[in-house]
């Protein structure tokens, strides 16, 4: 009995994870909550059990959610559990975003996340940026690692293409997995099918710097982009030969 006591005390919100007095959670066994899993089970993909239980916060947004989408005057149903002295409706029919729990890891290395701090250099101050959905897209394709949505960094990091390329260089992982949501997953996802889309019709052109980096110079050639434009510089455009399989 102790023990039952004792896992009950320390439960956790089936949405938020968060750890749950006994006078803030209500459970999510029993037929008048059926409408309340059925929407856990739709729009977050959670299939709740008999001994878990939704913290009031959430089950106050679930409430609301309801609300703003069909529009009416709340209306107590036995889903509301009108007996339940400790039961708060809504105020307001205000449209209440809801997130799904972060229950999707995968072995992706990733920064910290945090408005308190830069997931760069870890400095704390009061002006930290949001970093761009741009810069943290590319810094996913060119090292693998993720940049958490929401995350902050020091302005000083920052240029108009994304980070700088001292910013880019000093970016470090601190963790070797990354937890997504169901949205967060299927954002990057459609970022990469756009990307690949987007570079599909791309090809070598050593005329175009910008086509390729650094790294694509040395693989291709064994030189760096300086080297390869100081060699071309000494090439006189008399001896190169136009055909049809120049690049």
């Amino acid at each position: 009995m102790d023990k039952i006591r004792k896992g009950r005390k320390d439960s956790k919100c089936i949405l938020c994870e968060k750890r749950t007095k006994p006078g803030k959670r209500r459970p999510l066994c029993g037929e008048t909550n059926k409408n309340l899993r059925n929407f856990l089970s739709k729009n977050f993909l959670v299939s709740p059990n008999d001994d878990d239980v939704i913290c009031d916060t959430c089950r106050r947004k679930y409430y609301r959610e309801g609300q703003a989408q069909v529009n009416t005057p709340t209306v107590l149903t036995n889903d509301t559990n009108a007996n339940d002295p400790d039961f708060m409706p809504p105020s307001a029919p205000k449209r209440a975003k809801l997130s799904s729990p972060l229950s999707i890891s995968l072995p992706i290395s990733s920064t910290i996340k945090g408005h308190a701090q830069c997931c760069l250099c870890k400095k704390r101050g009061p002006k930290l940026m949001v970093v761009p959905q741009e810069a943290r897209f590319h810094t996913f394709l060119e090292k693998n690692i993720i940049i958490p949505a929401g995350s902050r960094c020091c302005p000083r990091h920052l240029c108009t293409e994304g980070f700088t390329k001292e910013a880019n260089e000093d970016i470090t992982s601190v963790y070797t997995v990354s937890d997504f949501n169901r949205s967060g997953l299927l954002e990057l996802i459609d970022t990469i099918r756009e990307h690949a889309l987007k570079n599909k019709n791309a090809r070598i052109d050593f005329d175009k710097s910008s086509s390729l980096n650094d790294t694509d110079f040395r693989n291709l050639t064994g030189l760096t982009i300086t080297d390869f434009e100081d060699l071309c510089s000494h090439i006189p455009n008399s001896a190169i030969r136009d055909t049809e399989y120049e690049a």
